[in-house]
């Protein structure tokens, strides 16, 4: 659960570390470069645009026993939603599981109300 919630606000306190690798590119505008490890060990690398600070790309091994799998992960034509920034288009690729995947959000609401009926209530003993 670490991978998926408070991976950057509360990261330390969740055992992951970040380390500034330095400034790259893409064949574009320069990019930071930022190592993001878990405490099993597994390793991304956040690609930051440096005049923006938007997250472009997450790289890594596509897991832990398949190391020669890179994952490329892309966001871009991020727009304020909300009073949030959030990407509507992004991209994946696996390497040879199979073509790259990914989509296009044409609408994002933020908060929108949820009736109790669309969540399943946890076991409580």
């Amino acid at each position: 659960m670490g991978r998926l919630d408070n991976w950057m606000l509360d990261y330390a306190e969740n055992g992951i570390a970040l380390d500034f690798l330095g400034v790259t590119s893409l064949d574009g505008p320069p990019l930071y470069r930022v190592r993001r490890t878990y405490p099993d060990g597994f390793e991304e690398d956040l690609l930051f645009s440096a005049s923006t600070s938007m997250l472009a790309e997450i790289y890594s091994d596509y897991t832990a026993v398949l190391p020669f799998m890179k994952s490329y992960f892309s966001l871009w034509d991020y727009r304020t939603v909300g009073g949030i920034k959030l990407p509507h288009v992004f991209i994946r690729n696996v390497g040879p599981l199979g073509p790259p995947h990914g989509g296009v959000l044409v609408d994002v609401k933020v908060n929108v109300p949820l009736a109790d009926s669309l969540f399943v209530p946890p076991d409580r003993e």
